[in-house]
């Protein structure tokens, strides 16, 4: 009788170390996914895109707020711009998207094809 109890509670203790082994594998998985997402944006780069009609006065606006336009996406009503040094992304996609004229602002993201 006592090897039927000792069955289950053996595998009860073994699961429970294979799900937390489980767990924390996950746990460093998901730690690692987000460094690596945070690894793939440009620090000092953003995409926007503008209405046609909008475009001198937006770039005005971009060079007056201290950024420079790094690319023209002459087809695509868009530009990748370099931010000034003294700013964040985060500040600086806040202060594009308030640009009259700017229909949306990106993060250059970086791809890499394996």
């Amino acid at each position: 009788m006592k090897k039927l109890i000792l069955i289950p509670a053996l595998l009860l203790i073994s699961m429970t170390t294979i799900q937390c082994h489980v767990s924390k594998k996950i746990d460093s998985l998901a730690e690692e996914e987000k460094e690596n997402n945070e690894s793939k944006y440009s620090k000092n780069t953003l995409i926007i895109y503008f209405e046609p009609s909008a475009k001198e006065s937006v770039f005005k606006e971009i060079k007056k707020y201290g950024a420079e336009i790094k690319y023209n996406y002459e087809s695509l009503n868009g530009a990748a711009i370099t931010i000034p040094k003294n700013k964040t992304l985060e500040e600086s996609e806040k202060y594009l998207k308030n640009i009259k004229g700017i229909l949306e602002v990106n993060r250059d993201q970086i791809m890499t094809i394996q």
